[in-house]
């Protein structure tokens, strides 16, 4: 009797472990693909894209284009993955990726033509090519 009780156990264990492995194989051989039958017409491969080669959406990507120029913060200096550094008045500042909220690309305006000769005699202040907003 007392074998009894310590066979049954290790019974249904070796049971469980052998129906989770004919599941697997099952599974396995389930996922063959059916084969068709070849067709007479012939098919042309697609045309290669003319376009140039897309660059990536990342916010690297979109930083990288305004490495030096003016943005709200400062100074874009340096872009790397998972931060960006900015000189704002002489100080380097780095900030993670994670905290920008939304970024901006700013067009300069065209001053009207009236204005041209008021713009030459003073120096304008240098307008910022992004607005980054951080969280």
């Amino acid at each position: 009797m007392r074998t009894f009780r310590m066979g049954v156990p290790v019974i249904v264990t070796v049971c469980m472990l052998l129906l989770a492995g004919m599941q697997d194989a099952y599974a396995q051989k389930k996922k063959t693909t059916t084969t068709k039958a070849p067709t007479t017409t012939q098919q042309t491969p697609p045309p290669a894209s003319q376009s140039a080669p897309k660059m990536g959406n990342s916010l690297k990507d979109l930083l990288g284009k305004f490495k030096g120029e003016l943005t709200t913060l400062g100074v874009l200096k340096q872009v790397e993955f998972d931060y960006f550094a900015v000189e704002e008045e002489g100080t380097l500042v780095m900030y993670p990726m994670s905290t920008i909220k939304s970024i901006k690309v700013i067009k300069p305006a065209e001053p009207p033509a009236e204005e041209e000769a008021e713009e030459e005699a003073e120096e304008p202040e240098p307008m910022p090519k992004l607005d980054i907003r951080l969280q």
